[in-house]
């Protein structure tokens, strides 16, 4: 999976139009964030490099999402912040591939209020976020 994050990346970054019409996809996003979804739950798996299958799916779908928000506001519209962001900013870093995980979730949280979105998660996320602002 994250080897098709980084294709739609890719692609997204060429165009607002390709990065909507990612964001408005059917299967696309879906398929991707119930796989994330299923790696919070299962727990960090190591590769036979020793590094965490969880960390690596989490930076290349948190990089996609940067990508897609940054292009227009209706691919950031149509990212879903609410189940992206809770579980990676409620925990403190363990790695530094964690730590810029949770970089990149700010970044995609201060993108999409830069277009007016996501302040219904306002309150809930500066409680969360203000120890990592510091």
């Amino acid at each position: 999976w994250s080897a098709v994050c980084g294709i739609l990346s890719m692609v997204g970054q060429r165009s607002p139009g390709a990065a909507s019409a990612i964001v408005q996809h059917k299967i696309l996003i879906p398929g991707i964030m119930k796989r994330f979804l299923e790696h919070i739950q299962q727990g960090a798996l190591v590769d036979s490099n020793g590094a965490s299958l969880h960390e690596i799916l989490t930076l290349a779908i948190i990089r996609l999402f940067c990508a897609l928000a940054r292009q227009s506001k209706v691919a950031a519209d149509g990212i879903p912040l609410e189940d992206i962001l809770p579980p990676l900013l409620a925990s403190s870093p363990s790695s530094p591939s964690e730590f810029t995980c949770q970089q990149l979730a700010l970044t995609l949280w201060r993108t999409t209020l830069r277009y007016g979105l996501g302040l219904e998660a306002l309150a809930s996320m500066l409680t969360i976020s203000a120890r990592h602002l510091a």
